[in-house]
């Protein structure tokens, strides 16, 4: 794989929080990613979507603010989220159909000139500009 900044949405950091041989091979992907040159990003809005996830998930606070933490440091760049990018998240929301929450890190993504995001939805795929990459940082 060449060298490639991805945008990292927070259902990469909720698989990789949950139990099971899927969220190992999940880390091992973002580590051997890693050793491979590749650059992660994600924004705000990911750490504050990431408090109501985990809760919602049932993860006990500390372990979530321990993975949040851990998550920070993985990623090169934690992209800001301000009115401009909710302007454009709600444009996204509207022409794409696609839910509010993901328009956010759509938006955020393409303003930082992002092409590839990591996710487990594939709603972001109706969003131009963007391809959406597996947990495997491979294209689906």
């Amino acid at each position: 794989m060449s060298t490639r900044e991805f945008y990292v949405d927070p259902s990469v950091f909720l698989l990789c929080a949950s139990p099971g041989k899927d969220s190992e091979l999940v880390r091992q992907n973002l580590d051997q990613s890693l050793k491979q040159g590749a650059h992660f990003f994600t924004s705000v809005l990911t750490f504050i979507q990431w408090d109501f996830i985990a809760a919602e998930a049932g993860l006990d606070q500390q372990l979530a603010l321990s993975i949040s933490d851990g998550f920070a440091d993985l990623c090169s760049e934690i992209l800001p989220f301000d009115g401009g990018h909710w302007q454009k998240a709600r444009a996204l929301r509207m022409e794409n159909s696609i839910s509010i929450q993901l328009a956010g890190h759509a938006a955020a993504a393409l303003e930082a000139g992002l092409m590839w995001i990591c996710s487990t939805s594939k709603q972001y795929r109706k969003v131009p500009g963007l391809i959406v990459v597996d947990s495997n940082f491979n294209r689906p």
